[in-house]
C-alpha cells in the first residue's frame, strides 16, 4: 500500500479479530521505496510502526524475471510448489513440510491436473482446459517477506492470470484452544487472485435440450461450469465446510444434480475442508465468493468459478465483465479443528489495515481480547451510549470463558438479538485489566452490552 505525508513515515496498523496477529506486511514509504516489516498487532486493537530504516525488517525488492517454460518452484519454511508451465501452469507438487517428513497434497494419479481450470464451452465443441496451453510466469517480487508470481495462461483461447502469494515464515503465535495447543503462521497459505478477461459472452455449462423434462436445467451441474480443479491424494475423504455460525460434515457421496427436484447442497459459504478419514491431514479451501463446490468419487475436489448461460424463470447469465476470484488453500495436519481452519479463514478474510500515523500518542492497545476462548468478534458497534459486542463460538468448547477487556466498564448486560437486556453480567478488575465471564455454546451466539466507564462498585 502507498503512504501518504505521515511523521517520518509513521503507520498504525490495525487488527478487527478478537486475537492477537503476527504476520508480514509490505509498505510503500513516502520516499517511494517499499518494505516488509514483521509486526504483532495486539487483539482487537492496533500497533503503531516506525517506517525509518532502522526499523524496517526485509526491503522489497521488485524483480521483472519471466519463465516461459519448465518448472517453476515457490518455497518457505512451510510448503513447496511447483508449477508446471507446459501444462498451464497447474501444480505437479503442493509439499507440506514438516518434522516427522513432508507430506505431498497432489494426488500423482489423477486424471486431471491440480489447479487447472475446465469447464465446457458450446461454442468449442466441449470440454476446454487451461491445461491444454502452456503458460508464461513472471517473478513480481521475491524475498524473505513474500514471494509474488503472476501466472499468465489462456483457457479456451481466453487469456487468464493469477497471482500466487506466499509469504515467509516467522516464530508464529500458539493458539490454545481447549483440547489442542496449535501453532499458525500465514506462511502455510498459498493466496491465489484470479481473474480471467472474456472476449464477449462465451457459454459455459452443460448445453440446454429441448427433449428435456421440465425439472432439468443446464443450471445446476457443475461438472460442466468452469471450475478449478483440485485432485487431492486422501483416502476415504472427509468434507467439512462452513455456513452461517455453524461447521457442517458432508455426508454426500456426491455433489451432483440436475434437476430441480433432486437438489444436494454445494455451497461454500467462507471455507470448505478436505482431510483423510483418520483426520491425519488435509486440505482447506478458502473463498472470498460464497459459491458452489464440487466433488464425487470419480471427480476432484472442485470450486466453481463462471456459468454462462440460462437459469431459472426465463433468465439469462450472460457474461458482461471479467471474473476475479480470491481464494486461498491451507494444507495441513491433523483435523480441521486442530487446524484452526476457522480462525485462519477469518484473518484472511479480515486483512491487517494500515493507515499513515502522525500521532505519538498510544504506541498500541487492545481494546478486547478474545485468546484462548475459541470465540470470534462477529460484529462491533455503537448505540445509545453504549458498546454492543457480538461473540460466535467457533471452536471452543462450552465452558466458561474470561473475556478480557482493553477500557473501563461501568455495566455489562446480556441482550438478545433485539438488543433486549437478559440479565446484568459482574464487571471484574483483574490484574490491571477489565474483564466478565460468560459460556456460549459451540456454534452459538451471544451479544452485551456495555457502558464504557470506571466505577467503584466493580467486584
Amino acid at each position: 500500500m502507498g503512504l501518504g505525508n505521515g511523521i517520518a513515515g509513521r503507520v498504525r496498523i490495525f487488527n478487527t479479530t478478537g486475537t492477537a496477529r503476527e504476520e508480514w506486511i509490505g509498505i510503500r514509504r513516502p520516499q517511494g521505496d517499499s518494505v516488509s516489516m514483521l509486526v504483532r498487532v495486539p487483539a482487537f486493537g492496533f500497533t503503531t510502526c516506525d517506517l525509518g530504516d532502522e526499523h524496517v525488517t526485509e526491503p522489497m525488492t521488485d524483480v521483472a524475471e519471466t519463465v516461459t517454460s519448465g518448472d517453476v518452484t515457490m518455497e518457505n519454511d512451510c510448503l513447496r510448489l511447483v508449477l508446471d508451465l507446459q501444462r498451464g501452469g497447474t501444480l505437479s507438487s503442493l509439499c507440506l513440510k514438516g518434522d516427522t517428513g513432508n507430506m505431498e497434497m497432489v494426488s500423482p494419479d489423477a486424471d486431471y491436473r491440480f489447479g487447472e481450470l475446465r469447464g465446457y464451452f458450446s461454442e468449442r465443441g466441449g470440454f476446454c482446459s487451461s491445461a491444454e496451453e502452456p503458460a508464461t510466469a513472471r517473478w513480481l517480487e521475491r524475498s524473505k517477506a513474500r514471494q509474488r508470481l503472476k501466472v499468465r495462461g489462456k483457457i479456451a483461447g481466453i487469456p487468464f492470470e493469477k497471482i500466487i502469494t506466499l509469504r515467509g515464515t516467522y516464530s508464529a503465535l500458539s493458539v490454545k484452544g481447549p483440547e489442542r495447543a496449535q501453532t499458525l503462521h500465514s506462511g502455510g497459505l498459498v493466496d491465489v487472485r484470479l481473474r480471467i478477461d472474456w472476449n464477449g459472452n462465451l457459454r459455459i455449462g452443460e448445453p440446454t435440450r429441448k427433449d428435456w423434462p421440465m425439472q432439468r436445467r443446464g443450471c445446476y451441474d457443475t461438472r460442466y461450469m468452469l471450475s478449478l480443479l483440485l485432485p487431492i491424494g486422501l483416502e476415504r475423504p472427509q468434507l467439512f465446510k462452513d455456513a452461517p455460525f455453524d461447521v457442517c460434515h458432508s455426508l454426500q457421496h456426491e455433489t451432483f444434480f440436475n434437476r430441480w427436484d433432486s437438489i444436494r447442497h454445494n455451497v461454500v459459504l467462507h471455507w470448505l475442508d478436505v482431510a483423510d478419514g483418520q483426520g491425519n491431514h488435509g486440505l482447506a479451501l478458502l473463498s472470498d465468493h460464497t459459491t458452489s463446490y464440487s466433488m464425487g468419487p470419480d471427480f476432484p475436489l472442485a470450486l466453481t468459478v463462471q456459468y454462462s448461460g440460462p437459469g431459472l424463470w426465463g433468465r439469462d447469465y450472460p457474461l458482461h465483465g471479467p471474473s476475479e476470484l480470491h481464494y486461498a488453500l491451507l494444507p495441513h495436519r491433523g483435523t480441521w479443528e486442530q487446524a484452526d481452519v476457522q480462525g485462519v479463514a477469518q484473518a484472511w478474510q479480515e486483512p491487517l489495515i494500515v493507515v499513515p500515523c502522525e500521532s505519538k500518542l498510544l504506541e498500541a492497545c487492545s481494546f478486547l481480547d478474545l485468546e484462548g476462548s475459541g470465540y470470534q468478534l462477529s460484529s462491533a458497534w455503537v448505540q445509545d451510549g453504549r458498546l454492543g459486542l457480538r461473540f460466535y463460538n467457533a471452536s471452543g468448547n462450552a465452558e466458561e470463558q474470561s473475556i478480557r477487556l482493553g477500557f473501563g466498564a461501568r455495566h455489562i448486560s446480556e441482550a438478545n438479538l433485539q438488543n433486549e437486556t437478559l440479565r446484568d453480567i459482574p464487571v471484574r478488575y483483574r490484574r490491571g485489566e477489565f474483564c466478565f465471564n460468560t459460556a456460549i455454546p459451540r456454534y452459538g451466539l451471544s451479544t452485551f452490552l456495555l457502558k464504557v466507564g470506571k466505577n467503584s462498585d466493580i467486584h
